[in-house]
């Protein structure tokens, strides 16, 4: 994979016109209307899934969800192919059909559409990762009013979501396999952590820690429960992985989103 910006040259220019950036800033767009339209099928999948009447939810939703799947046909036809593969094959199913797994993984495509978002430029910022993201109507985006930011920003929040995974999977680590981080020669856990708090504190990854220690939901991660540590694991993921897309050139984008993780 190739990287988007160094493809065009060191000095490219970070206004429109530039014909890199504006295939980028284009693909970026398609993302978040297909984002949005998946997102909200998931919600209204999700709906169906925890009422105690089934039959009563899938007919109290049916109008949107038949609004919705308009709303798709008519992207398709005006825009082409904007839907992964693995999104067109989900967004086909039968209404009320998704399963648990289904709706919980594509919940979680509104915290990549809002790093979208933000790229674009129509949010101010990237929320703290103890914070979850909303996708919002298709209708109420404006693009006119965005503008693609610079491949520096974009680097410097993959490594904000690059530290967030690091602290999550070493907590992990360490609540189920102890030893691991007590082995001789090695720093301690302890001091690992300290010093990973110190580096996001310096690059700018965090506004402030608590102690020794990254911090989410008001406290030390090494005190969050396994709820909320999995929250803070499963936002990063699909941060990352908006991200992680944006900062590589694939030959057919749509279908890379499929394939690319949000890791680090």
């Amino acid at each position: 994979m190739r990287d988007a910006w160094q493809q065009a040259g060191e000095a490219v220019s970070l206004s429109r016109g530039n014909n890199m950036r504006d295939t980028l800033e284009k693909d970026v767009q398609k993302r978040i209307a297909a984002l949005t339209v998946f997102y909200t099928r998931a919600v209204l999948e999700t709906h169906i899934l925890i009422a105690s009447d089934a039959e009563k939810a899938m007919e109290e939703n049916r109008q949107a969800a038949e609004g919705l799947l308009k709303q798709y046909r008519d992207i398709l036809k005006n825009n082409g192919e904007i839907f992964s593969p693995q999104e067109v094959a989900l967004l086909n199913m039968p209404f009320g059909s998704w399963t648990d797994s289904d709706t919980n993984a594509a919940s979680w495509s509104s915290e990549s559409f809002g790093v979208l978002k933000w790229a674009i430029g129509m949010a101010a910022s990237i929320p703290e990762y103890d914070v979850r993201m909303e996708a919002v109507d298709i209708g109420e985006l404006d693009f006119d009013k965005g503008k693609l930011r610079t491949k520096e920003q974009i680097e410097h929040e993959f490594e904000r979501g690059k530290k967030w995974n690091w602290r999550v999977g070493a907590e992990f680590l360490n609540r189920h396999n102890p030893e691991a981080y007590n082995q001789e020669g090695f720093p301690s856990y302890k001091k690992l952590l300290a010093d990973s708090a110190e580096d996001a504190l310096n690059r700018g990854l965090v506004e402030e820690t608590a102690g020794d220690d990254l911090k989410a939901f008001g406290k030390p991660v090494e005190q969050l429960s396994q709820e909320e540590l999995a929250t803070i694991g499963a936002t990063a993921y699909a941060r990352q992985k908006a991200l992680a897309w944006m900062l590589n050139d694939f030959e057919n984008p749509i279908k890379a989103w499929d394939a690319i993780e949000g890791e680090s």
